[in-house]
């Protein structure tokens, strides 16, 4: 039998479960807080990071999330005030297992008031009932992806294992609440990668046989303010994830800003459709299926892109495709790759933002068809205008790791797209056009 008691938190309540003499603390209700996230919506390369540097102010806490180490070292170097972060290494637990020493550092440094830069990546593993982030202004550069598909048992094996055998409990929207008893037991079963999302705070059931993680949305709104600075923040997951659990939220867009940009780009940029030869449109998982003669009439239409580029040396090429297309099993350049005469061309992942390191860049190669995660889909209730807000989003941030973000550059930048669908977005959004 276990018996449940509450306390009163800072920013909510409680459940004490006591199990076979053993006592867990879970969060069972979140009380919202006053605080609005704030997006500060402005285009890549206008000077946001380099702003927020210089307004930063003494007296006040600052945690800073940044996408890369290269935007860690720079806060870190150019900010008004002094800034720390957590150093790598490494520990073992109680069980022998070699552990990141990352979270303990930023406990310690939380402990001891000073103003924090983090990684997005450390950032999403932060248990906000660990780490007390009540007295600091976070302010995450760049949007993440805050909700991610995740395996897991199928309906059934759930209702039934999890369910009725008493191990989870399920909250209005969808969140995988473990009970003392499935904390005492474990799950040998999943080798406790369910258990640990759950304990975390993190699992949520989207639907039959659907599962997402998410970071915890108290990371938003436990502490005295939060500032997210992107661009085309409407289309981003985090803007819908913030809207699925009704956290408020204010987008702060200049129009007159965002309409140069466009008129900017619309004269520097030259979009021109690549062919490949193929059917259907390319997502992720049908890119996992080019092998054979396939690969290599894919591979031959590359080329002979690439030979249409007079002067343009591979250095300032950019693409993204599938990464094991790009790299075989040891990291090394694949012969996909060298076939298609781009050995040294820049491989970016489709989903990079906030880094200046292909600013050199004035041909992108583009080859997906995008397309958001089925489970992540159904959980956020995403419609077709939604996902089309996300592809353009996710594409424009993409491209802007180019030339086009040099704002004083009189460039043109080729971006080479493989997708008419894609193609279609770019160009609304040159035209500043509804997506209907």
């Amino acid at each position: 039998m276990h018996s449940l008691r509450d306390k009163r938190g800072t920013f909510g309540v409680y459940l004490r479960m006591t199990y076979a003499n053993q006592s867990y603390f879970l969060e069972a209700l979140v009380v919202p807080t006053t605080n609005t996230v704030q997006f500060t919506d402005r285009p890549c390369g206008s000077g946001k990071t380099s702003e927020l540097l210089k307004s930063f102010k003494l007296n006040d806490k600052y945690f800073v999330v940044v996408p890369t180490r290269a935007e860690i070292d720079r806060v870190i170097s150019d900010a008004v005030v002094p800034f720390d972060t957590p150093e790598e290494g490494s520990y073992q637990d109680e069980a022998g297992v070699k552990r990141s020493s990352l979270l303990m550092g930023l406990s310690d440094l939380i402990a001891d008031g000073e103003n924090i830069v983090c990684t997005h990546a450390l950032f999403d593993k932060v248990n906000i009932n660990e780490f007390a982030l009540d007295d600091y202004n976070v302010i995450i550069d760049e949007v993440f992806d805050c909700v991610k598909g995740f395996n897991g048992p199928k309906d059934e094996t759930f209702q039934t294992t999890y369910i009725e055998g008493g191990l989870a409990t399920l909250d209005d929207n969808g969140k995988v609440i473990p009970t003392a008893k499935w904390l005492l037991e474990g799950d040998d079963a999943y080798f406790n990668k369910l258990l640990d999302e759950a304990k975390r705070g993190r699992l949520h059931r989207s639907g039959e046989g659907f599962y997402v993680t998410v970071v915890p949305v108290e990371l938003f709104i436990r502490n005295r303010s939060c500032t997210v600075m992107s661009y085309l923040a409407e289309g981003s997951l985090m803007a819908m994830y913030l809207k699925k659990l009704k956290v408020p939220y204010e987008i702060n867009k200049n129009n007159n800003i965002d309409r140069s940009a466009r008129e900017q780009a619309k004269e520097r940029l030259n979009i021109s459709y690549l062919d490949l030869g193929l059917t259907k449109a390319q997502g992720y998982k049908r890119q996992g299926n080019w092998g054979g003669k396939l690969k290599e009439k894919i591979a031959n239409k590359l080329k002979n892109r690439c030979k249409q580029m007079v002067g343009v040396t591979r250095e300032d090429i950019m693409v993204t495709c599938r990464k094991d297309l790009w790299f075989d099993q040891n990291d090394e350049i694949s012969s996909f790759a060298k076939d298609a005469r781009l050995a040294k061309a820049n491989w970016v992942h489709k989903s990079t933002k906030g880094t200046n390191a292909y600013r050199n860049c004035t041909h992108a190669i583009h080859m997906f068809d995008l397309n958001l995660n089925p489970s992540v889909k159904k959980f956020l209730d995403v419609s077709k205008e939604d996902e089309d807000l996300w592809k353009q989003s996710e594409l424009i941030q993409w491209l802007y790791r180019t030339d086009l973000r040099n704002q004083d550059s009189d460039k043109k930048v080729h971006l080479h797209v493989t997708s008419k669908a894609m193609q279609d977005l770019i160009e609304n959004w040159l035209s500043n056009d509804p997506i209907q």
